[in-house]
């Protein structure tokens, strides 16, 4: 059940498209999430001027988090933390910048980061971003040359058949 009070108030366009939404979320949210299965309930939506300002607020009585279901609420509470990420225990490249500091990039087999001396394979095969990687390589400037060198022509070509 949807329960409302809500004051009259005239908002601009701009602002009613936006806070619509907001409650469409949270109410959908608290229907969804708080009310699991075949429960009932009851959703309230509020909207009271409060001096300089709106106040809305949307609050179910729903069964609430529950901190020990891996599902409840905030990805089961998990956190992350960046010294487990794999990037941040890889070994640094560790050679001298120009400002006199090492290298705090990952390094490559060699010990070298790409920048300084690790190898740098390119795009892999199959890769989707390979015509991104691959656009300046000889071949591609050569067939891009050949291409521009044939438009050439063929504008030349109208331009004497005119």
């Amino acid at each position: 059940m949807l329960k409302t009070d809500i004051e009259s108030e005239l908002l601009p366009t701009e602002r009613a498209i936006p806070i619509g939404l907001i409650v469409n979320e949270l109410v959908t949210n608290s229907v969804k999430y708080g009310f699991p299965g075949e429960a009932q309930g009851t959703v309230t939506v509020t909207l009271k001027r409060v001096p300089g300002a709106l106040r809305l607020t949307v609050a179910d009585d729903g069964q609430g988090l529950d901190p020990l279901r891996a599902d409840s609420g905030l990805g089961g509470r998990k956190r992350n933390n960046p010294l487990q990420f794999p990037l941040h225990r890889a070994l640094k490249c560790r050679a001298r910048t120009r400002s006199g500091q090492p290298c705090q990039a990952p390094a490559m087999s060699n010990g070298r980061c790409r920048m300084h001396g690790g190898s740098s394979p390119g795009a892999p095969k199959g890769n989707k971003n390979a015509f991104k990687h691959g656009r300046y390589t000889a071949d591609a400037i050569a067939r891009r040359r050949k291409i521009s060198g044939l438009l050439r022509a063929m504008k030349a070509l109208v331009k004497a058949s005119e």
